[in-house]
This record gives C-alpha cells, structure tokens and sequence, in this order.
C-alpha cells in the first residue's frame, strides 16, 4: 500500500512529507479573502465616485449646449436650462413644463434627490448673441462629495 502511495506521489512530482499543513493552507486562504475583500469595498468607492464625475460632467455639458444656442441665435430666442420631474430641460424663452421644443436629459435619479434639485436647481438663462445671464451656483451632492458649478454674469461656467 506504501510503495502505491509513493509510487502516485512520485508521478505527481512529490517526495513523501512534502505537502501543506492545514495551518498554511487556512493562513492563505484568509489572505486571499482579505484581499478580495477590501477590493470589493474599493471598487465600490470607485464607481461611485465615477457615477458623481459623470452626473458632474452632464450637468455642464447640458449647461454648455444651451449657452452655445444662445450664443449662435438658434430660433432667434434666448436659451436656458432648468430641472424638471427628474430631468434636465434644455427651454428656448422660458421653462414651460411638457413643451414640445424642450429637450429633456435624464438626471440620476439619486443625486438628484441627494441634491434637491426639485426646489433647489436654479433657472438658467442665457440671453441671445451676449450670452449674459444672471449669476448662479448648482451644488450637486451625493450625500458624501459635493461640487458646485458656478455660472458668472458672462455666462462662463467653472467647475
């Protein structure tokens, strides 16, 4: 029965006495549990940071196409944007509520919400050719980060 077993372990390239103890083989086991582990907790983090630069970013670009159309007198009318059930509205004139000239661009609904944009998203409005408009900040938060985006009398946006 020996010479089997030595005979199975030589075909394998392992002399007799030389294998894992348990102890080793838990002591690896709970590494690779800690390392997935706080992978899985920083790749969360990450994605959510992602998901806020993302929302940052549409909410400027929604901001920077109004100004364009303001700038290049497209319908020969002024250009804004407002937040409206849950979305950014990019208006000509004034916000009206299910205008069919309105172009809607979907915000995320929890840093919405987290920001309060239905009563705290200010009406943006950039007059035609000057593209002059009133100064205003939009803070976006997720609960954890916040960023403001500042809109000068000129129409510059910095964030």
């Amino acid at each position: 029965m020996k010479l089997l077993h030595d005979s199975l372990l030589a075909r394998l390239g392992l002399c007799a006495g030389e294998a894992f103890t348990l102890m080793e083989l838990l002591v690896v086991a709970s590494m690779v549990t800690m390392l997935f582990g706080s992978t899985f907790f920083i790749g969360i983090d990450s994605y959510k940071r992602y998901v806020f630069r993302t929302e940052q970013q549409i909410v400027v670009s929604v901001l920077e196409k109004a100004r364009s159309r303001a700038m290049n007198n497209i319908h020969q009318s002024a250009h804004g944007v407002c937040f409206h059930g849950l979305n950014y509205v990019i208006f000509r004139s004034a916000c009206v509520a299910n205008d069919p000239m309105n172009e809607y661009i979907p915000a995320n609904k929890l840093i919405a919400q987290s920001s309060n944009f239905d009563t705290l998203f200010p009406t943006v409005l950039f007059s035609q050719s000057t593209v002059t408009t009133t100064p205003v900040k939009i803070e976006i938060t997720d609960g954890i980060r916040i960023a403001d985006i500042v809109i000068n009398y000129e129409g510059t946006i910095l964030w």
